[in-house]
């Protein structure tokens, strides 16, 4: 079972889809920032390159894993965008 919620951004109250595997890793243990916010260092950008009806290509957002639990598991802590593709830059 894994953890889905709505982040709020870190710089502002817009509110983002998470995926977080198998409740290993805490919602504490991440930073999430909307497309806008974005930090131009230590985070991961995911964009949509195929939409669906909810998040239209080019949405963007990035997530920065705060301890090293987090980012051992990146693959499973990620956007929570359902049957969209997405492109992710570290």
């Amino acid at each position: 079972m894994c953890d889905c919620y709505w982040h709020k951004c870190e710089q502002c109250n817009e509110e983002l889809p998470v995926h977080l595997g198998d409740f290993e890793t805490k919602r504490s243990e991440i930073s999430v920032y909307c497309a806008k916010h974005i930090p131009e260092k230590d985070v991961r950008v995911f964009t949509v390159t195929e939409a669906d009806e909810n998040y239209p290509v080019d949405w963007k957002m990035a997530i920065r894993y705060l301890t090293n639990n987090a980012r051992e598991r990146a693959d499973e802590n990620h956007p929570n965008l359902g049957a969209c593709k997405i492109e992710d830059k570290t």
